[in-house]
Parts: C-alpha cells; structure tokens; sequence
C-alpha cells in the first residue's frame, strides 16, 4: 500500500520561488528577513497573513488564499478583506496623557490605514 503525500504550503512556496527562477537571497531582502527562512520556507508548518502579504509584495506570488481554504479566487479576490474584527486597547495614563488620546487615536488609524486595512 503507498502513502500520497501531499505538497505543504511551504513546499508549494518554495517550488514556484524557483519555477519563477526568483533568487532566494533578493526576496529575503526584499521582505526584511534573513535568508534562512526563505532557505528553509518549506520545512515551515505554519504561516501568518503578514508573512505571505510580504512574500506576495517581494514576488509577485500570491498564497495568503492558503489560509482560508474555505474562499476560493472566484468568490473573493483577497479572502482575508472580508474578515472584520473588534480591537480593544487598555491604556494607563496620567491626566497628561488623556489630553493626547485623540493623537493616539488618529496614530493608530493612519498606521492601520498605510498596513492597508480599512477602519470602520
């Protein structure tokens, strides 16, 4: 009886950087990571949204569909826009410090607004 492996995501990662004949090196410095982990991108088990936007950024790959098995291409372009999330953030300040909340406030969503997500 033979066993079917199939590919894993870091396998299927790895095989397209070279079928595109894409240097291993450069994506690594495009991304900001050593060269080691694209080195060794296909013993990875996981992978996390950030990390495949920035290989997709570096290399015109695109894999950010993997994490959402469920999505397929022709029912939404990029699967992860239809995620909506609540974010609650505890601070401690001084009476100081409340004066500036609003700053705070326009930081955090121009920061997320430049990550390319859209606040509601």
């Amino acid at each position: 009886m033979s066993k079917v492996f199939e590919e894993t995501l870091g396998e299927k990662i790895l095989k397209a950087i070279k079928e595109k004949g894409l240097v291993q090196s450069k994506i690594a410095d495009k991304m900001k990571v050593s060269r080691q982990i694209i080195n060794q991108i296909d013993r990875r088990k996981t992978f996390d949204l950030e990390f495949l936007q920035k290989l997709k950024d570096a290399t015109d790959l695109d894999f950010t569909g993997y994490l959402y098995p469920n999505k397929t291409p022709e029912t939404t372009e990029k699967p992860y826009d239809i995620i909506e999330m609540s974010l609650a953030i505890k601070l401690k300040s001084t009476p100081e410090q409340i004066s500036r909340m609003g700053e705070l406030m326009t930081n955090i969503r121009n920061e997320a607004v430049k990550m390319g997500f859209t606040i509601m």
